[in-house]
């Protein structure tokens, strides 16, 4: 479906197809901020609006004939027309927004683990001889309003197991750019000393907080350790000890992979970054510490 997208800068009009729903970039013809809005509240332009549309630029536009499919491209071309990198760059923020409002999610739930338990739910739970049994994405499931697919996981035996006979993955888990992957998540915690989570199976409390909320990572997103990928229910996160502190420099080891120039993120405060690969490792560590007393700029998470 195509809609009619006026700059409010220039009055240049254009149609767009739906996928342009709610992006922001620069208009192309003016190079003024704009905010593409939500289709979903406007109507389509029929045929003979399109038609008429043409007609009327057509001088302008050394355009003759009939709207086509193929010429709303070729305008939307002339709209973008900076080698894709303006709607490269829409596309990248409404991603962000999305995996921002997915973290956040997720921060909540953590919270609300740990107002009820006194403590964050460990990375990992293990049966008596010590085999990994569920993860922490797995314990907060109430949490995130998923009561029903908690009560159907089998905790009396192992995640891959339950692997077997569950086939729904919460929405929270999976990052917008990948949609299509079945049940692969991205989402982790950052275990080891001087963390949250000092070992894979011990958590901290937010009375164990010492360090500023606000700058005190609770999780994150990153690539899954393995190449085949990592399903939601596995218990596996990052861990420092293997982490030299760069944003998105090695897949599965440390915090990022889906960005360039950075990683998403959330804070115990519950609130969204962009993580810039830019910082120092001794930063990025301070920011994992609870309680380190690291001083830290104001503005290090803007």
């Amino acid at each position: 479906m195509s809609y009619l997208f006026t700059c409010p800068h220039c009055k240049t009009q254009t149609l767009l197809g739906d996928e342009y729903s709610g992006l922001s970039g620069d208009c192309a013809i003016c190079r003024e901020p704009i905010d593409v809005p939500d289709f979903a509240d406007l109507g389509p332009v029929d045929a003979e609006q399109a038609s008429s549309w043409v007609q009327n630029r057509s001088v302008r536009l050394a355009i003759a004939g009939t709207m086509t499919l193929a010429l709303a491209a070729c305008v939307l071309f002339v709209l973008f027309r900076f080698g894709g990198t303006t709607l490269a760059r829409m596309q990248e923020t409404r991603q962000k927004q999305r995996d921002g409002s997915n973290l956040t999610a997720i921060a909540q739930a953590l919270n609300a683990y740990a107002a009820d338990y006194g403590s964050y739910p460990p990375p990992v739970t293990n049966d008596s001889s010590g085999r990994p049994m569920h993860s922490w994405r797995v314990l907060i499931l109430p949490y995130l309003g998923y009561d029903d697919l908690y009560a159907q996981y089998n905790m009396s035996v192992p995640w891959d197991e339950n692997m077997n006979t569950m086939y729904v993955m919460p929405k929270e888990y999976r990052t917008s750019d990948s949609q299509n992957l079945g049940f692969e998540t991205a989402y982790f915690l950052v275990t080891g000393p001087g963390t949250l989570f000092p070992t894979a199976t011990t958590a901290l409390g937010p009375e164990d907080i010492v360090d500023d909320p606000t700058k005190t990572i609770l999780v994150v997103e990153g690539k899954p350790p393995t190449v085949s990928g990592l399903n939601w229910m596995e218990p596996v996160d990052l861990d420092v000890r293997g982490m030299q502190f760069a944003i998105s420099a090695n897949d599965g080891v440390e915090i990022g992979g889906h960005y360039a120039g950075g990683a998403m993120i959330a804070t115990v405060a519950e609130r969204t970054h962009f993580l810039r690969d830019s910082l120092a490792p001794g930063e990025v560590q301070a920011l994992l510490s609870p309680a380190g007393g690291e001083p830290l700029a104001d503005d290090i998470l803007d």
